[in-house]
């Protein structure tokens, strides 16, 4: 019988995957994991593995709760264009304040590690996929239902949009001026109003 642990594990995860969103997982540390993670060097590894399997915990966790909630209108079974804006309103108000997301650890994922690691890769192009399919199904259906004009290809406004929100949170990594994201995010949307 194994030993019970006197800690939540998934919030202690959460520690982690934060620590790794802001720093990166070179820049992180094991010293640096266990003193943000509050408990000793034998319990991470013991709970958790070695840096790298730890970053990919974190990884995993940050797909399922940041970006599920950030996803969560494309999700439902008939998402549309009203989805997908409100898809964009939720990351625009997550990195959109002063306090705002320190950019998309997948996005940094991609960066850092995606390269030299095929576990960081495969989750960094299945999460890419995942979302070009909830955006091109919602695009898709409203153009069958005549709400999308019938030269926008779903497939390839969802690949805009993707590339056009990735640059948006790459800003956010540089600490630019809110203003400047802002602005982008009221831009895109008014141009997703004109495919309609």
């Amino acid at each position: 019988m194994g030993r019970m642990t006197n800690f939540d594990p998934q919030e202690k995860l959460n520690l982690a995957m934060k620590l790794f969103w802001r720093q990166g997982y070179e820049s992180t540390s094991m010293q640096q994991l266990v003193e943000v993670m509050q408990i000793n060097r034998f319990s991470v590894y013991n709970s958790f593995g070695d840096k790298r399997k730890l970053y990919l915990l974190s990884l995993d966790h940050y797909l399922n709760t940041v970006v599920k909630r950030l996803i969560e209108p494309l999700l439902a079974n008939n998402a549309g264009l009203e989805e997908l804006l409100e898809y964009l309103g939720n990351v625009q108000r997550a990195l959109c304040t002063p306090k705002g997301l320190p950019g998309c650890l997948i996005q940094n994922a991609s960066m850092e590690q995606s390269r030299n690691d095929p576990l960081v890769r495969n989750r960094v192009r299945h999460w890419y996929q995942q979302l070009q399919e909830l955006i091109t199904m919602a695009l898709a259906r409203e153009q069958l239902n005549g709400r999308l004009k019938s030269h926008i290809n779903p497939h390839q406004a969802a690949c805009y949009l993707i590339t056009v929100v990735q640059g948006i949170l790459a800003l956010q990594r540089g600490e630019t001026e809110l203003s400047l994201q802002h602005q982008a995010f009221d831009f895109l949307v008014a141009e997703i109003h004109q495919w309609e």
